[in-house]
């Protein structure tokens, strides 16, 4: 860990950290590679971009960005967005 050997954060706290983490209810999504490629080409995305807007329309969420060409495509795809794409 990067925080433990930097002395940033002590064993324990990382420990403890870690624990809180799992306590969490979290799900564990992987973006469709397929979709996100025809997104990616059809809005001039970088996959990585294309792949957070198939993870947007696909569970129905609205999608934060800062990115124009992100916030365009995900508005053009029907995906709500939070705050003003700058």
């Amino acid at each position: 860990m990067v925080t433990e050997r930097r002395k940033r954060l002590t064993p324990l706290e990382v420990d403890t950290a870690w624990r809180q983490l799992l306590l969490l209810s979290v799900r564990l999504e992987t973006p469709d590679p397929q979709i996100s490629l025809v997104i990616a080409r059809r809005h001039g995305l970088s996959f990585y971009d294309a792949a957070y807007v198939e993870l947007a329309l696909r569970l129905g969420l609205e999608l934060a960005t800062r990115d124009n060409a992100m916030a365009t495509a995900a508005q053009s795809e029907g995906i709500p967005l939070i705050g003003p794409a700058q």
